[in-house]
């Protein structure tokens, strides 16, 4: 098997990563039929091709060997390629000409593209007034939502806010002095009436009941006493602690 390279140019439309490196390209002009235009002054182009073709087949120099280790860097890439070592192997029969030439040609390629990038100063340097339109792409986070979900998130909401607007326009007026959240509130609410000292001695066959009552301290207070001694508490009466006159009669009769 022999190995001609050949430089062929044109243009083409480069999509890159950010660190130069070539993710799809597409040919926008025919392949130029007169190469030397790219190179730079005093660089012989034939010198080119046939030296990197010499380092591509050869390398640091290859020899012949009776073991399937490779000396040389194309037979290191076909045998990596073609995972088998029966091209360097001299125990094994050779595979098909079919077989191994789209490999080494594919290896060619891009050794060869290698070597001229690693030497970018053999080509002729641009114009300095020369510039080339291209374009950028970059990764933005961005938020997308199916309209369906969307449409269900925003009925959820919907129906959350009408909920919570009817519980707390229909929800029932405050009629305590304070929250029986604290043993000393509890204790608030039953400290003035008189069931206390009945509970003092085991008299527990009165009725109990919530609402305004005169204490045994001669005062009014909102708490729990015997239902005979309790006026019931108005909502909107749940501040006022004075009761009026006669209710203040009625509790003593």
């Amino acid at each position: 098997m022999t190995c001609q390279l050949s430089l062929r140019i044109a243009d083409f439309l480069v999509n890159t990563t950010s660190d130069g490196r070539v993710l799809s390209y597409i040919q926008t002009t025919p392949f130029a039929t007169d190469i030397s235009q790219s190179f730079a002054p005093g660089v012989n182009a034939s010198a080119v091709l046939s030296t990197s073709g010499n380092n591509i087949l050869w390398g640091d120099g290859s020899k012949w060997h009776f073991h399937s280790l490779t000396s040389d860097w194309l037979n290191y890439f076909v045998k990596m390629a073609m995972n088998t070592t029966a091209l360097v192997d001299p125990s094994a029969v050779l595979p098909p000409f079919t077989e191994v030439a789209p490999v080494v040609q594919a290896i060619n390629r891009s050794i060869f593209a290698i070597i001229l990038g690693l030497n970018t100063n053999l080509f002729a340097s641009p114009a300095g007034t020369e510039s080339v339109k291209g374009k950028v792409y970059s990764l933005q986070p961005r938020v997308f939502m199916d309209r369906t979900m969307f449409i269900i998130a925003i009925t959820i909401l919907i129906l959350n806010f009408l909920a919570a607007m009817f519980y707390y326009i229909q929800r029932p007026k405050k009629f305590l002095p304070r929250m029986p959240t604290s043993l000393a509130s509890i204790v608030a609410y039953l400290a003035a009436s008189h069931a206390i000292r009945e509970l003092e001695v085991q008299k527990l066959d009165e009725k109990y009941k919530f609402g305004k009552f005169i204490g045994v301290d001669g005062k009014p207070h909102i708490g729990i006493e015997k239902e005979v001694l309790t006026v019931p508490l108005e909502v909107h009466q749940h501040f006022t602690l004075r009761p009026r006159r006669s209710e203040k009669d009625k509790v003593h009769d």
